[in-house]
């Protein structure tokens, strides 16, 4: 289990945004991202959070399942070791049949699960919402069954 009194260094949070977004982007603002130095990736930020010391790497506020686990699987492959920790913001977004769902329309027990499939080591949910619902979403998981660590953030 994570303990936060064995932490050495300051966490490492940031929030992608799908690539097709960051194209989108960048073609609005051509001119001033012409100015600018490359980008730096998703990787080497990892490992240069790694390489400094991080305990972990958080993934945040993630509304898209397939970019929730693409975080993960990028931690995974490029953390060596440290756990990765994926959290969803908990939109009113609902399936055709009223359950709870990332905005791509996949249902959040499904979106942990697969987050879990993916790598991550610590799954849940952040403050997009108040505790109450919150606790709901966390209660369902466990209920479903999920077996990480499910957590509110």
């Amino acid at each position: 289990m994570i303990n936060s009194s064995n932490f050495t260094q300051p966490l490492l949070k940031w929030k992608w945004l799908p690539h097709s977004e960051c194209s989108d982007l960048r073609a609005g603002l051509s001119e001033l991202c012409a100015s600018l130095p490359p980008a730096v990736t998703r990787e080497e930020q990892i490992e240069w959070a790694v390489d400094e010391g991080a305990d972990f790497i958080v993934g945040e506020t993630f509304d898209h399942c397939g970019e929730a686990a693409l975080a993960a699987q990028v931690v995974k492959e490029y953390g060596k070791g440290v756990p990765a920790v994926i959290t969803l913001a908990s939109h009113l977004t609902k399936t055709s049949d009223g359950k709870p769902c990332t905005i791509d329309g996949v249902e959040f027990n499904e979106t942990l699960r697969q987050l879990e499939a993916a790598g991550a080591d610590v799954i849940g949910f952040n403050c997009t919402r108040g505790p109450g619902p919150l606790m709901t979403l966390v209660e369902n998981a466990l209920q479903a069954g999920i077996k990480g660590q499910v957590h509110l953030h």
